[in-house]
């Protein structure tokens, strides 16, 4: 495989497992404790690494794996960001597709759990649509009590509705809370900070 720089080991350092997957655990137990508990009985696999430029967790079957990407294996800050965002998708089980909500509390959480152990946090990690998604949910007051609350109602974060989200956190306005409950899309932010072109 010459040439294709496939030849060569990445220049990245080599985490040991044990330690990611106690890290796995310390961050689940800091989303259960700020957001509420897990809503599900799958199984969340311990996270791996793949070699792809895009962080996921999926479920298949009963079982949740978090793939992280070669973002998260370059250094132990941005695998801390990326894991704990991940698996905030994996609080209620992966079951519908994400709100700007969801991405927004993901993205937040990620980048608070990097701030609490690092002084440097990967805000790199958080571009685009979802630094707007986590904007939009920081301007939120309490944001993590009023997500904690909604979950506690038996709402996922996928399917909180404006009404829901309205009635919890009547400080935000009605434009607001319709956008966050909808379905994330990138390209809808891109489309209205590029002014529609």
């Amino acid at each position: 495989m010459t040439g294709l720089g496939l030849d060569e080991p990445p220049d990245v350092p080599v985490f040991h497992l044990d330690d990611v997957r106690k890290l796995q655990a310390d961050l689940w137990q800091q989303a259960v404790h700020l957001l509420g508990p897990c809503t599900h009985p799958y199984t969340i696999a311990p996270a791996r690494f793949v070699i792809n430029d895009i962080s996921c967790a999926t479920r298949i079957g009963s079982e949740i794996t978090i793939c992280l990407d070669i973002h998260a294996a370059r250094d132990w800050a941005a695998c801390t960001s990326i894991l704990a965002h991940e698996l905030v998708h994996a609080l209620d089980g992966l079951t519908g597709h994400t709100s700007w909500l969801e991405e927004g509390v993901a993205c937040l959480f990620g980048i608070g759990q990097c701030a609490a152990m690092f002084d440097d946090v990967p805000m790199h990690l958080c571009s685009g649509a979802y630094r707007g998604a986590a904007n939009l949910v920081a301007s939120i007051p309490n944001q993590f009590d009023v997500v904690k609350a909604l979950r506690a109602q038996g709402s996922h974060l996928c399917s909180v509705t404006h009404a829901q989200l309205m009635a919890a956190a009547p400080t935000i306005d009605a434009q607001t809370a319709q956008f966050l409950c909808a379905p994330f899309n990138p390209k809808v932010y891109a489309r209205v900070h590029d002014h529609g072109r």
